[in-house]
């Protein structure tokens, strides 16, 4: 008579259990992967609008445009939720060309521009100081002074895991923070006026 090996039932029974652990963990590794891959993406396009940022500011320190017509300092330019424009004198002929603009896209990435009361298009300019000043479709001069870029996000469910704020000074200072968050914000310093022997007349601020 031929004997059933008692042992046969646990072995596919723990195969199977096996099989069912291996699933979910591969399963978990694929959508911590996913999340991973848009978190790296978002950060390297917030990383890629605070550069534009400081190499427009950069660009107007070192040109030092004596117009105080915007279309002589290098600035970006937030045209809509999911794009903005970037005008730096990328040929190094001394003035801002007609071609001297970046079109940077965002759509296919779901990361976005948030915020609230956001009045596109928005004009970050930058002085021949590096000073900014910031601009709306509804008031000459916004007191925003910072940028959240948010993936499948709105800004109420903006946080640290699907949010980065790009910070900037009134002195022009860029910085890039986790989430929502904005820079503590420094007094300008007083610059006298005073042309007395008291003061060194070497020293100017043009």
């Amino acid at each position: 008579m031929k004997e059933f090996n008692s042992q046969s039932g646990k072995s596919v029974i723990e195969l199977i259990i096996v099989l069912v652990v291996v699933m979910i963990i591969i399963t978990a590794a694929v959508y911590q992967s996913g999340r991973s891959k848009e978190h790296f993406t978002r950060q390297n396009l917030a990383r890629e609008f605070k550069v534009y940022l400081e190499r427009a500011r950069f660009d107007s320190v070192k040109r030092r445009p004596s117009s105080s017509n915007i279309d002589d300092q290098s600035r970006i330019v937030i045209k809509n939720a999911t794009s903005y424009e970037a005008f730096l004198d990328l040929n190094q002929n001394g003035v801002i060309d007609s071609t001297d603009k970046r079109i940077i896209n965002l759509a296919n990435s779901n990361v976005k521009f948030v915020g609230n009361n956001l009045a596109f298009p928005i004009t970050i300019s930058f002085d021949r100081r590096g000073k900014i000043t910031v601009t709306n479709s509804v008031s000459a001069t916004s007191s925003i002074g910072s940028f959240t870029l948010c993936q499948n996000c709105t800004i109420s469910t903006a946080n640290s895991t699907n949010a980065s704020t790009i910070s900037i000074s009134p002195s022009g200072t860029v910085a890039m923070l986790p989430g929502v968050q904005t820079l503590s914000v420094a007094q300008q310093p007083t610059v006298t006026t005073d042309t007395s022997s008291v003061h060194n007349p070497l020293i100017k601020v043009n």
